[in-house]
């Protein structure tokens, strides 16, 4: 199990907002998607925003601009309803599926409403007025539903729901999805090794079903040397090559209240891909490759700052996509070219780097990727090592190899470099 992934709850201490006065605005992403609602509280990290009829964080690194309207503040208290039925541009969804009472004294007396994530393959029930935080462009994905409203992922919150979401599991984690049960436990008893500071006390573990998918789930109670405290329902699950894990969790006193909706919203979740969708892992690599087009590609690569991290960005979303670090390669290759011989080194062996991983990638994992498109593409892979260890290298015979299984896989200019060089 990778460092750094989040089990547990984590004890830190929130960061001040900058506050100003709600206004109407439109939030335009980088990926080019928009999001029309109010904008609550803003930072120099993040804006706060609600969006028919749920509040929402999002960071500024994901956001190209955010166009204020004054003139929809009074548009906004005319014609909107406290509820919105339907999707909204982004993609999220919030249904009031029963009237909530007037005065609402405990959880079981909230409104379950259904948010619907941004990359279009999660609903989830929550808790009406509770608050939802995406990180779409991390990976894990993350999702964070609370009752407290956060800011960054490490904040407390004394009940909430967390979700993360490995695409391309058996990449990044290795585990083997032939075997799940196996998978999931070894993934459960991981999680029994509580952070510095935190005791994991084991109170039940059971097999259940998420979404039709195997799983595992264990309830438990975390204690920190601080003194604060949590009852969870931690729950592992795994179909085809995507692993999910969703943490349920509330303070011991209040979990018995939170039981049966935790349980009610495990059981309606819709966490794998959704019905007349592709299947996970081909949506992510989708969006990766829009992010890189609309993001780095029209950039430009005079722009090379701008450009690396739009890369670095996309290669975080999903570690073993082929095409991104294919895409990634070509584009340091054209940036050495023009950088002094110092940085053409640096540059060059980057771009090495990445396209030996491509390769590797598109080996390793052929049912990820389109037949024709990856043999054209572990083609051209192939012929640019030939190239780099050809000319600014000079190791003729590597170069030579790589010539021949750029070959292999169909290119004419390998066929011709072999005739004119060898």
């Amino acid at each position: 199990m990778r460092a750094g992934l989040k089990i547990f709850i984590l004890f830190a201490v929130p960061f001040l907002a900058f506050a100003r006065p709600a206004s109407a605005a439109t939030i335009i992403f980088k990926s080019g998607e928009k999001v029309v609602g109010t904008i609550m509280e803003r930072s120099d990290q993040y804006v706060e925003f609600e969006t028919s009829g749920t509040t929402k964080l999002y960071f500024l690194e994901d956001i190209a601009t955010i166009e204020e309207d004054a003139a929809l503040v009074v548009e906004k208290k005319k014609e909107e309803p406290a509820m919105l039925k339907g999707p909204n541009p982004a993609g999220a969804l919030a249904v009031n599926e029963k009237k909530a009472p007037e005065k609402q004294n405990s959880f079981s007396d909230q409104a379950l409403m259904l948010y619907g994530n941004r990359r279009g393959d999660i609903n989830i029930r929550h808790p009406q007025g509770w608050h939802i935080m995406e990180k779409k462009y991390a990976y894990p994905y993350q999702i964070y539903i609370s009752r407290e409203r956060i800011k960054s992922p490490n904040d407390v919150f004394e009940a909430g729901i967390t979700i993360f979401k490995y695409y391309h599991q058996s990449w990044y984690l290795n585990l083997n999805k032939d075997n799940v049960e196996q998978s999931l436990l070894t993934m459960a008893q991981a999680s029994e090794q509580a952070p510095p500071g935190v005791t994991k006390t084991l109170v039940k573990r059971k097999s259940i079903l998420l979404d039709g998918a195997s799983g595992i789930m264990d309830e438990a109670i975390l204690k920190a040397d601080s003194g604060r405290e949590a009852r969870v329902y931690h729950v592992f699950a795994m179909k085809d090559d995507v692993f999910v894990q969703f943490i349920l969790e509330a303070k011991p006193a209040e979990f018995e209240n939170y039981r049966g909706r935790f349980e009610e919203i495990l059981k309606t979740a819709r966490i794998f891909n959704l019905a007349g969708r592709e299947p996970d892992n081909k949506t992510l690599d989708k969006e990766i490759e829009q992010y890189v087009l609309n993001d780095a590609v029209k950039s430009g690569s005079s722009d090379f700052r701008q450009v690396a991290e739009v890369f670095e960005k996309a290669v975080a979303m999903n570690p073993s996509n082929a095409k991104t670090r294919f895409l990634r390669a070509g584009f340091l290759m054209d940036v050495a070219k023009g950088a002094d011989q110092k940085n053409q080194g640096l540059f060059l062996k980057e771009a090495e780097a990445d396209f030996m991983m491509a390769a590797e990638l598109y080996m390793k994992f052929p049912q990820d990727y389109d037949q024709r498109d990856r043999h054209v593409n572990l083609g051209q892979i192939y012929f640019l090592l030939g190239d780099m260890y050809y000319f600014p290298y000079g190791q003729k015979d590597n170069a030579k190899e790589f010539y021949k299984k750029s070959v292999e896989f169909g290119d004419p200019r390998a066929s011709e470099a072999l005739k004119k060089q060898f």
